[in-house]
């Protein structure tokens, strides 16, 4: 299976997390990932799946209230983050800070990189968002490429039921594959995210281009991740049936 990151955000207490996990445990799938809210991280942990930091701090100091730096995950051994978040509103010097905590401590770090509607209309997103991609690799090491995942989620679709066109996810991500591996001889991984329901999420997930996917409001009912995964690998079983 592609990879699928449930983004649970400051959804679920205690018990809801307690039945979330005996759910997903269920389906014994290694490529889930699930980013519960900060005070569930220790409790969601299984052998089945993985657990990812919802954020990280841009700094490794003691002395910032309400923050967590990379070396207390991986001290818990939350071995993940994701950072990028657009309603963080964090600029762009501290998206790179946050980058470097997390890849100095081995951590893999899923990278959110968002548009705004008129960058998309205008057809600005694929030369916009390399130019940050370029800046964000330009601070890292090319050992540390490889614990790297972009993801391509643009604002206008967070919290709605409308994904991008699949078609312009394409040309979009296709183009900056190209330029990256032309540029830096890596192979980078690119998700996708926004806007993702039960009735469009099978189709982005089988496209070519789109490496795995993240998933917000879609990912709160464990149940529709079950479902999905039985779907995916139901549809897998009966494709290679055919063409047997």
């Amino acid at each position: 299976m592609k990879p699928l990151i449930c983004n649970l955000k400051m959804h679920g207490n205690f018990k809801e997390m307690i039945a979330y996990k005996k759910k997903l445990d269920t389906l014994q799938e290694e490529n889930i990932i699930v980013c519960p809210s900060f005070p569930f991280l220790v409790l969601m942990h299984s052998k089945y799946y993985q657990v990812c930091a919802q954020d990280i701090s841009c700094f490794s100091d003691d002395f910032h209230t309400g923050s967590v730096r990379a070396s207390a995950l991986k001290s818990i051994d939350v071995k993940s983050t994701l950072i990028g978040h657009s309603e963080t509103n964090a600029t762009f010097e501290i998206k790179i800070a946050k980058l470097k905590q997390a890849l100095n401590q081995n951590m893999h770090v899923y990278v959110i990189l968002s548009d705004t509607k008129k960058d998309y209309d205008y057809q600005y997103t694929s030369t916009r968002l390399l130019s940050q991609i370029r800046g964000m690799l330009s601070q890292v090491l090319k050992s540390q490429y490889e614990n790297i995942t972009f993801i391509y989620e643009p604002t206008w679709t967070i919290n709605t039921k409308e994904a991008a066109d699949l078609k312009d996810i394409e040309n979009i991500l296709y183009f900056m594959k190209s330029e990256l591996e032309k540029d830096y001889h890596y192979h980078f991984p690119f998700f996708y995210g926004g806007g993702l329901t039960e009735k469009n999420i099978l189709e982005y997930y089988q496209n070519e281009h789109i490496d795995g996917l993240l998933l917000g409001n879609f990912s709160f009912n464990p149940e529709n991740i079950v479902n999905f995964v039985k779907n995916v690998k139901n549809s897998t079983t009966l494709d290679k049936s055919i063409h047997n």
